[in-house]
């Protein structure tokens, strides 16, 4: 007598790819009431939280997030392959697609602000790319760490200094926010500057503490007549090459890097709004000493909300 084996098929990560795929939400659900699944395990390099990213499936994605079996288990920084052999943990995918609401809710999840994808840049280096100002916003305002890398390739500021189309905006508000204006190797920030007739942002990045005279690139390009055909913003930089920083410029400087790297490069004006100093100090230190940057400053230190 031959006894039958009923045999219970359990669905697999494989499953649960296939339905985010093709969008099938009463499916997913059902996969999901098993517990026993790996909610982060891969396909092909390729997770189901980053997955939902990649095909646009946002519902699903704050599926992932809330329900009550898997929350607890995702693994929100790991990195995840997509079609072009990318390497990225979700938040970095998600300011590279300009996913606000997906921003947000990571955020507010805990993830890891300073992960990085597979060419080691973070979030706020990719909002940076992508141009996404209110992005660049509220990973600053959420405790982003605006100098994640002194490296050229990997200074979000670097970037939106040297490819300033429609970045000129967020590269003052890196500057405004601490970033260091010292980038190591490569072409300096204010060459890229002046190369491009940026006075303002050139004055910026002087202000914020760039050591003029020790650029001996500028020096000689300058003597060539290779740099600009600005008359204005040559007989400015001529003047910042030959006079040194006056001893408040350089106390300036000292304050500003000293409260950027004791805090990781966080928070940098709501610390400077700390010091037990005049009002009018700490906007000289904040490179706020005009209404216009005034009124700018008071914009970027407010709490922002990322709408999607």
């Amino acid at each position: 007598m031959m006894t039958r084996v009923c045999c219970v098929i359990r669905p697999n990560i494989h499953d649960l790819h296939h339905s985010i795929h093709v969008g099938q939400e009463d499916d997913i659900l059902e996969i999901l009431e098993h517990s026993s699944i790996d909610i982060n395990a891969t396909v092909c390099g390729t997770t189901a939280l980053s997955l939902t990213l990649y095909k646009e499936r946002y519902p699903i994605f704050r599926l992932l997030l809330d329900h009550p079996n898997i929350s607890r288990q995702l693994n929100l920084n790991k990195l995840s392959k997509d079609d072009k052999q990318r390497f990225e943990p979700p938040l970095v995918t998600a300011c590279r697609l300009g996913n606000r609401e997906a921003v947000r809710l990571l955020i507010e999840n805990g993830v890891d602000l300073e992960g990085e994808d597979n060419f080691q840049h973070t979030s706020l280096w990719m909002a940076t790319s992508q141009r996404y100002m209110d992005i660049v916003e509220y990973l600053i305002a959420s405790g982003a760490n605006v100098n994640p890398s002194l490296l050229w390739t990997h200074s979000p500021l670097f970037f939106a200094v040297r490819c300033s189309s429609k970045r000129t905006e967020i590269a003052k508000m890196l500057i405004y926010h601490g970033a260091e204006v010292n980038i190591m190797k490569g072409l300096s920030l204010l060459y890229c500057a002046i190369i491009q007739g940026n006075l303002p942002i050139a004055k910026l990045i002087v202000d914020a503490g760039y050591n003029v005279s020790m650029d001996k690139k500028l020096r000689k390009e300058l003597v060539l007549g290779l740099l600009s055909r600005n008359s204005v913003l040559l007989a400015w930089l001529e003047e910042e090459l030959n006079v040194p920083a006056s001893l408040q410029q350089q106390c300036r400087t000292i304050v500003r890097r000293n409260i950027s790297s004791s805090h990781s490069g966080r928070f940098f004006l709501q610390k400077l709004q700390q010091l037990p100093l005049p009002q009018s100090i700490i906007h000289y230190l904040a490179l706020t000493n005009d209404m216009e940057h005034i009124q700018c400053k008071q914009k970027l230190t407010q709490t922002t909300t990322v709408s999607k």
